[in-house]
Parts: structure tokens; sequence; C-alpha cells
């Protein structure tokens, strides 16, 4: 089972989680309610489509991924000042680095700072040569620097480097008692622990298989719909809402345009205007077809449905406040919704809810 199920298992034995529904006073507004779908989008004959759940079985193994993720949350760290460094450790380090000129700088050295070694982007040769390093004891790494460094002064230039390992931290997970599930829990004892870890196993997995099926008859509809024609206004709009984006965030970097474009996406002026055309033509040929389905269905998302959705997309971003989010953002929440499709992501979802029990019935048939 993969460990972010775990995580998201955890979040509901210990804290529980909240959901709602919306009130079908007031919609949420939608550019493409203007337009005559139906006579530019045929659809297939969906109701005939047939998927099949695949049945889910939750393992001792499972369980057993759920109770580590649980106590790995619970584990403490500390720093240990003896020992040795391995590869995978944090370890905070001191080092000073000096060509074979005599030449040094800041940058090459350091009263403490702390590292992951084999993941910190040092040199070749820095972490490595700190691999089984005992704590404490100074080691001296006679390495070079790559050709294309990108400082004049250091490009190719052999150095060596005195490194000594501080500290490391060490984690400790704590031992599964009865009473450390108590105290951290809403439950009393490991096997009922384990027997609601079973059971939100078991849900989370349909829920997965669900989600999956519905990816599944989302692909067959989308490719079989006919969208002969389509709306080049909301084409342009997609692209400018991007383009205007991406602008933005180069302005955020302190960056030209054309900079931009080529350091930190590789494309020329012409090649990010032939990528932006492929983008809006295909969301726009996806929010046609979603919408048309939707109306034949008689599907719409509720302002506070999709209020609710803003919400959750800031909160998934680390964001309590609305007034926060355009600060660490760039753009307003309802700029980011826009962005990410979300109204399209919901009124999917929605009418794919409904067709749904059809689907899987034609299949049991």
């Amino acid at each position: 089972m993969k460990k972010v199920l775990s995580l998201v298992l955890i979040a509901v034995l210990c804290f529980g989680l909240m959901a709602g529904c919306g009130s079908e006073e007031e919609l949420a507004e939608n550019l493409y309610d203007a337009y005559d779908l139906p006579s530019m989008v045929t659809l297939p004959d969906y109701n005939g489509y047939s998927f099949e759940e695949e049945e889910v079985t939750v393992t001792d193994e499972d369980i057993d991924d759920t109770v580590q993720v649980f106590l790995e949350g619970l584990a403490t760290t500390e720093e240990v000042t003896e020992g040795t460094a391995e590869k995978g450790d944090t370890v905070k380090i001191a080092f000073e680095g000096v060509l074979d000129n005599g030449y040094t700088s800041d940058g090459m050295k350091s009263e403490g700072t702390t590292i992951t070694l084999g993941n910190a982007g040092y040199i070749d040769g820095f972490e490595a040569g700190l691999y089984g390093a005992t704590i404490g004891e100074e080691v001296v790494l006679k390495l070079q620097f790559p050709e294309n460094y990108g400082e004049d002064e250091l490009n190719g230039q052999p150095v060596t480097f005195k490194v000594t390992v501080l500290s490391k931290t060490v984690s400790t997970i704590p031992e599964l008692t009865d009473k450390l599930v108590k105290e951290n829990s809403n439950y009393k004892t490991i096997e009922k622990f384990r027997e609601a870890a079973a059971e939100e196993l078991e849900k989370l997995m349909k829920e997965e298989e669900v989600i999956r099926v519905k990816g599944l008859i989302y692909d067959k509809l989308f490719g079989e719909a006919e969208v002969p024609a389509l709306i080049e206004e909301e084409v342009q709009r997609e692209m400018d809402r991007l383009e205007a984006n991406y602008k933005d965030i180069a302005e955020i970097y302190g960056q030209e345009w054309e900079e931009f474009l080529e350091t930190n996406m590789s494309f020329t002026e012409e090649e990010f205007l032939e990528e932006l055309k492929t983008y809006g033509e295909d969301i726009v040929k996806s929010k046609m077809i979603v919408y048309t389905f939707a109306r034949a269905e008689e599907i719409a998302v509720t302002q506070e449905e999709y209020d609710a959705a803003l919400e959750e997309a800031m909160f998934s971003l680390g964001i309590s406040e609305p007034s926060l989010f355009e600060m660490y953002m760039g753009c307003t929440i309802e700029e980011y919704g826009e962005l990410n499709h979300i109204h399209l992501n919901l009124t999917l979802d929605k009418a794919l809810d409904k067709i749904y029990p059809n689907v899987v019935k034609n299949a049991a048939a």
C-alpha cells in the first residue's frame, strides 16, 4: 500500500474528517452557460458504458504500514555528538575549503551547516567522503570543482576541504503499546486501533477504486465525443490567463520575459506560444465536453460547493486566510481556482457520480 494512503488514514483515525454538502439555491458562475453547447458537441452513448470495479483486499502488511506511519509521526529527535555519520543521516558540519593556489571565499566555509548526506547537492566526493566519518574528528577531502561550476575562480580547480561532523540528528520511534495508542488516537488498545485501521483502509481503497473507474469513464467519453470546432474566444481566454500568470512569475523572479522563458522554461517566444495554443485548445475541448455532459445530466456546481473547494485548495497549500493567499501565491484564491480549473473538476466529478452506478451495474449484468 502506498504510504500516502496511510497518511490519509492516520488523519481519519486520530483526528477525524468533516464533510458537508452545498445548497442548491445559488449556482457558481460558469462562462460556458452562455453557449449552446449541445449544438457544438456530440456526446457518445455513455449510458451503455460498462466498467467493473476490482475487489479490494486489506492485508496484514497494509495494516502494519499504517501502524508504522502512526509510530513515525510520534517519533522524537535529538542531536548526538558521538558515533559515525552515514549516507542518509542529517548532520551538522563545519568546513573550510582552500584551492591549491591558496584562494578561498565565504562560500567555501561554514561554522555550522545542516545537511542530509547523499542529498545535499555538494560537489562530487564531498558528501561521500563523510560516510563513516567519526563525529567530532576532522576529515580532509581532496576534491575538484566541476569545469562548469559557475564561478570563474573555482571552475575545474583542485580544492582541499577540512570538514568536521559536529553532530547528527537521531530519530527514535516509540514502541507500540496500548498506552501509546490510547494517548494518541481515538482507540484504547492496539487491537482496536488495527481493527479501525483495517476498516478505514478498506474504505479508502474502495474510494481509490472508484476514482480509477471514473478515470476510465472520462477517458472513453473524451475519446468518443465529437467537437468539430472549438470556441476560439475561450481558447484565447485560456491562453491569455496562463500567459499572464507566467509573466507575473517572471516579475516575481525579477527577470525579463525573454530571460525567464529561456532560463526557467527552455522556450523561445515562438515555442512558448505554440505550447500555449495547444494548452488552450486542450482545456477548451475538455470544458466543452464536460459542460455538455453536465447539462445532459442536469448537473451544476453550487456557489457553496465551489467556495468550499477553493477553501480546501487554500488549506492544502498551507494558507489559513484568504487575505494571505495573494501575498504567498501571487494571485487571489479566485484566480487560482480559474487557473487550476476547479469548477471544471467539480462539475465532472458530480456528473460522473450520477452515471457511475449504472456503468458499474452494466458490468455486473
